[in-house]
């Protein structure tokens, strides 16, 4: 018994690891926003502060200062920015084999490696404050870290 394949006419594109996408020569701005923030994977950062306001509530056995609450959830949610699009930045390779994970902003090529990257160490710098020279030579160690 063989198995046989049907030839791919020659206007069908190849579908392979380089191909999935077409390159975008130009995306509208809210897109090219859009695909920043789909880096952070805004959901999962949804999820974990769904968890954090109830259980700084539980700990001070009453509601917390606003301002702490507030300063938790960003700071929270800048930890969890960073560290979704630095994974993004890794396991780009493999968003683009995985179904789930196809429609990713790396692997459509809404957004370039190293712009992922430098996203990824401009929130992570974010969370930690006002800049400084100790915070871009810290962020400077993540990224070759992240690279290497």
């Amino acid at each position: 018994m063989s198995i046989t394949v049907p030839a791919r006419p020659a206007s069908e594109p190849a579908r392979d690891l380089v191909a999935v996408a077409p390159a975008r020569a130009s995306l509208g701005a809210l897109a090219t926003a859009r695909a920043y923030v789909a880096l952070t994977k805004p959901r999962i950062i949804e999820l974990l502060l769904v968890t954090t306001v109830p259980a700084m509530v539980l700990a001070q056995r009453g509601l917390p200062s606003l301002w702490l609450m507030a300063v938790t959830v960003l700071g929270g949610a800048l930890t969890a920015g960073g560290a979704n699009a630095i994974n993004c930045y890794i396991d780009r390779d493999i968003d683009a084999v995985m179904q789930r994970t196809r429609s990713r902003p790396l692997v459509r090529r809404a957004v370039t490696p190293g712009r992922a990257l430098l996203t990824a160490t401009t929130v992570s710098a974010l969370r930690r404050g006002r800049p400084s020279a100790r915070t871009s030579i810290s962020l400077s160690r993540e990224s070759s870290s992240c690279c290497l």
